[in-house]
């Protein structure tokens, strides 16, 4: 069970260290580029416009206007704790820049709260106006397709000059505004000082007031052109994708974590990162219980009214104390609830955070199956004393002293550990008695007996319970080397503006060995690749880590498809007793002209969908499946892709998928699926094919991996 807990540990402390990586990623590149290098000075210029205007224009009744907006809407809303401040003057802005802000895209703005960002042209003309109708639009697509919060732009000054969202911190200054005691003020100062582009600084999660103090983190990046400082670019992440990742989507069981098994990350204020599987799924259970304990107790209100225990439950256990001080391991000790859980640990590598990570499950559950043994010995303990007793109560006084023997030896069976070889030496104690000939050395011999096949009996059970559990820990290793393989962080290469990818692989419950992959060969080459291992479990998932890295370094070497299969093919050939092959495509993209070269190795073809809407299968295959029979020789072809022409890849998890009545799902369905999209980006195109085989196959269980991959060519930039 630890080592199932610890596989579970890495995975998802690799998927949050890649999804911090991404953020970094995306907050880098947009600091540095020249939109909005251009759009700071701009709107900085409009914001000085709108100081010189508001001095002369700011009446005494636009100023009641916007205190009006605060009593309304704002104050009533601030979340109901002690730390929550519901006085006016803590929040109202003194700013000029930032009353004229407010009261245009807030106070003014006709959409209600949580709509502010729908108003893209304010009221009146001003330099700012015009400049924030041409950008709106962009930032705010590019919150709502990559899940953040808000997009900031602020000054040298501190002077929040634009976001998205348009929430009571719009205008103010960080530096010396209503809010400069904010985490998101602390690393705006940090990230001010930097001396260099594409530096990075992240806080941690605190309540934040603009945001009605729900907890709220930030990412920040300073903005240079030419060496001079124009201010900073920050991200307002929020708390939902760290939380799906920690919690499976909800779905803990399918990572093997059971019925009270959960993985949860950890700050250095030793408060927890993402919801309590317990306050989800049993909260009439959880919260009399965390108010039972003397140092949540005061916390327990709090997670009530938030229904939340982000940020606020405490969790100050051995494994936390251990992680924080940088160790890994794991420990059976209680939890957060006061309960003793099977516990695995260790720290979180996040830029400028201090964070660890826990995976645990409750004792009583890892160790149900012996506990279930125990009470199997203990009733059977138990009859057999009743026996002896009822058997004793009615035998001649001639007889006692053997029945007390055997009485003697009922008791002692109720503790043996039948995973030792303690039988023998019990039975040799009532030898004496079973070599009467009488009705009690007949009892003592039918004892003897019953402890032997227990002893048998017992051991069985618990072989059968050994090997389900190692079964179940080959198909989780499985799963972990397929989905480690894999890239999982997306949208990828977000630099390039010639590409766009992105794919999806769901496992079946009896993990398989389907796989994407895609890399750059060099500055203008693309290669991509789809795959199915034959069979299942840990042989599959091996023979397919072994096939996606022959394949990953071979690319690199020859300049086309069917030698690199050809190669592949000999070397997975050599030594396969086991018979074991992969169906492959794999495909290589120019990106200076959007030609693509592909072979297929016996895997099903992949459609080319046109801008025009046309759905055009790929001739093939070139080849059979990779790794059977050596010395074959492969064949590759070409196709031109037009500019956002989509090449959509897939196994035959998706059309192989049968619903209840035994239908598949079927090429006809993809097409015209794949027909009436055509709108579609790459990734609403991949989530909508496995969304469309869910409602088809309904409650049937899924039988095999399901993956899908579309590439996108986007021209040449310098076209």
């Amino acid at each position: 069970m630890f080592g199932k807990l610890t596989a579970v540990r890495a995975l998802k402390a690799q998927q949050i260290e890649d999804y911090f990586s991404l953020i970094s990623s995306q907050a880098k590149t947009l600091s540095r580029d020249t939109m909005i290098v251009n759009v700071i000075q701009e709107l900085a210029a409009g914001a000085e416009s709108l100081i010189r205007d508001a001095k002369r224009t700011l009446s005494d009744k636009d100023d009641d206007v916007l205190r009006q907006y605060y009593i309304e809407h704002f104050i009533p809303r601030l979340l109901n704790d002690d730390s929550a401040k519901k006085d006016l003057e803590a929040y109202f802005p003194t700013e000029p820049v930032a009353k004229s802000l407010q009261k245009i895209f807030i106070a003014d703005n006709p959409y209600d709260v949580g709509t502010k960002d729908f108003l893209t042209r304010a009221v009146g003309e001003s330099d700012y106006a015009s400049t924030h109708e041409i950008y709106h639009p962009i930032f705010r697509e590019f919150i709502d397709q990559f899940g953040y919060y808000d997009l900031f732009l602020i000054d040298t000054d501190g002077t929040i000059i634009y976001t998205v969202f348009k929430e009571v911190d719009f205008g103010t200054s960080l530096l010396t505004g209503p809010h400069k005691d904010t985490n998101f003020a602390e690393v705006f100062r940090t990230a001010i000082q930097a001396s260099e582009p594409g530096e990075v600084f992240f806080s941690d999660f605190e309540p934040y007031a603009p945001s009605y103090h729900a907890p709220a983190a930030f990412v920040v990046s300073p903005v240079f052109e030419e060496g001079r400082k124009l201010g900073a670019l920050a991200l307002q992440f929020p708390i939902d994708r760290i939380n799906a990742i920690m919690t499976n989507n909800y779905d803990w069981r399918s990572v093997g974590l059971g019925e009270s098994g959960e993985t949860y990350l950890v700050g250095s204020d030793f408060k927890i990162r993402n919801q309590s599987r317990f306050l989800i799924e049993a909260p009439e259970v959880f919260l009399p219980k965390i108010m039972a304990i003397e140092n949540t107790r005061d916390y327990a209100q709090r997670v009530l009214e938030q229904n939340s225990t982000i940020g606020l439950m405490p969790v100050r256990t051995q494994g936390v104390d251990a992680a924080l001080r940088g160790e890994i391991g794991t420990e059976v000790f209680r939890d957060y609830r006061n309960v003793p859980v099977l516990s695995t640990y260790q720290p979180v590598d996040l830029p400028g955070l201090n964070w660890v990570i826990i995976s645990q499950i409750d004792e009583s559950e890892a160790f149900l199956p012996i506990y279930e043994l125990q009470q199997y010995a203990f009733i059977i303990a138990g009859v057999l004393s009743l026996i002896v007793i009822a058997v004793a109560t009615v035998t001649a006084r001639s007889i006692t002293n053997p029945l007390a023997r055997l009485v003697g030896f009922s008791k002692g069976l109720a503790g043996v550990d039948f995973r030792k070889d303690d039988t023998p030496e019990l039975v040799k104690e009532i030898e004496p008695v079973t070599s009467r000939g009488d009705e009690v050395g007949d009892l003592a011999r039918a004892f003897s007996n019953l402890a032997t096949n227990l002893q048998s009996s017992v051991r069985n059970l618990i072989e059968i319970e050994t090997d389900k559990e190692r079964m179940a820990g080959e198909l989780s290793i499985a799963s972990n080397i397929q989905m480690s393989m894999l890239s999982l962080a997306f949208p990828r290469f977000p630099e390039h503006k010639d590409i766009d990818v992105w794919a999806q692989l769901r496992p079946a419950r009896e993990v398989g060995g389907d796989f994407y992959d895609f890399f750059f060969l060099d500055d203008h080459r693309f290669g991509f690749v789809v795959a199915d291992v034959s069979g299942k479990g840990v042989p599959a998932a091996l023979f397919m880590a072994v096939t996606k890295t022959l394949l990953k370094t071979n690319a690199h070497d020859i300049t086309t498809t069917a030698v690199v299969i050809e190669r592949i093919n000999n070397e997975l050939s050599e030594n396969n007793d086991d018979c074991m092959f992969v169906t492959v495509f794999f495909g290589i993209i120019d990106l200076a002209t959007g030609t693509v070269t592909y072979t297929n190795a016996g895997h099903n073809p992949p459609l080319l969908m046109r801008r025009s809407g046309e759905i055009i299968t790929l001739t093939g295959p070139h080849g059979p499946a990779v790794g059977a029979v050596g010395g074959i020789e492969y064949e590759h072809a070409e196709v031109q892709l037009n500019v956002d022409d989509k090449l959509i890849a897939y196994t035959d998890g998706v059309t192989e998928a049968f619903n209840l009545e035994g239908e598949a799902f079927g090429d006809d369905r993809l097409s015209a699926l794949l027909e009436r999209s055509g709108e579609l980006g790459t990734k609403f195109l991949v989530n909508a094919v496995v969304d469309e085989v869910d409602v088809f196959a309904g409650d049937a269980e899924q039988s095999d991996d399901i993956t899908v991959f579309c590439l996108r060519w986007l021209g040449n930039p310098s076209d």
